[in-house]
């Protein structure tokens, strides 16, 4: 919230030209020691507190994407979160609503027809293990949804240092992440990023 103020007063950039996003994690998924809701609660409930907190932690009213960290082991209780997600964006809360941590698209197509408010929004490790999700990321685009890719380099090394990417950066004077992230965001991919190196986020925006 602080850096968001920050950039409004001292930078002159409004919260409007910004993308804000924010997820729910599930129980399983948090530290006991710093879990935004009351883990007795039921799961809408959950849903409500941890939106607050985050909207409050944030310092804004709504978010641009809201996001289910990871499916729950239950999937009547994934509907149900959903559910609570759909209340939230139908408020004004969430413009949109996603999904993270979701490899299996049988999953994906089912969440998609049960939801009134579908998901705009896979949000997922992208690596070979997965076969670098081909099949989620085609239907993604079938259906005009946004794939988010997470720990795309590290997850990655094989290829980032292949002899095709490496002849590539001699050739125009680029580093490996830099082509690397040029190849995912041709093919559609919305690489997520977590440096706070100011000449990495600088090289990374110049691709």
């Amino acid at each position: 919230g602080q850096a968001l103020a920050r950039l409004a007063s001292e930078a002159g950039i409004p919260r409007s030209s910004l993308f804000l996003q924010t997820k729910f994690t599930p129980i399983r998924g948090q530290d006991p020691n710093k879990v935004p809701y009351d883990p007795k609660a039921p799961l809408p409930d959950q849903v409500l507190q941890s939106f607050s907190v985050s909207t409050r932690n944030l310092g804004t009213s709504y978010v641009d994407s809201l996001l289910l960290h990871s499916p729950l082991q239950e999937y009547k209780d994934t509907l149900q979160v959903w559910r609570a997600f759909e209340s939230v964006h139908r408020q004004g809360g969430a413009k949109i609503l996603g999904i993270s941590n979701a490899y299996d698209l049988s999953f994906l197509k089912k969440l998609y027809a049960d939801a009134t408010v579908k998901p705009k929004v896979v949000q997922n490790r992208f690596y070979g293990e997965t076969g670098h999700d081909k099949k989620i990321r085609a239907w993604c685009i079938k259906e005009g949804i946004q794939y988010q890719s997470f720990w795309t380099l590290t997850a990655n090394p094989d290829v980032l240092f292949s002899k095709a990417v490496l002849k590539i950066c001699a050739e125009n004077d680029k580093s490996p992440e830099q082509v690397f992230y040029r190849f995912v965001i041709q093919e559609g991919i919305v690489p997520l990023n977590g440096t706070t190196n100011i000449q990495h986020m600088k090289e990374d925006l110049d691709v």
